[in-house]
């Protein structure tokens, strides 16, 4: 399962808190402020996942963000399938 956390404040700490709660196998880190988040065109996102250290994306725009989720999950998907 693949979470979502927008978060204003202690963005990787809430995030980390989600990504335990809903047993997640990953939780998508979304800073919101004045320029990231919401009404932009461009995105940093941080991935977090069980047992791993955080991958932080730099900002880019938002398709290439979603372009930068799909081939994580994808490696995802393709390390389960062993």
């Amino acid at each position: 399962m693949i979470g979502f956390a927008a978060e204003t404040n202690d963005l990787l700490k809430n995030a980390q808190l989600k990504l335990t709660k809903k047993n997640a196998d990953m939780i998508v880190a979304n800073h919101v402020d004045a320029t990231h988040g919401f009404n932009t065109d461009t995105n940093a996102v941080t991935l977090l996942r069980p047992e791993q250290a955080p991958v932080a994306l730099p900002e880019m725009p938002k398709p290439k963000v979603a372009a930068a989720l799909i081939e994580q999950l994808a490696m995802m998907l393709a390390k389960q399938k062993g």
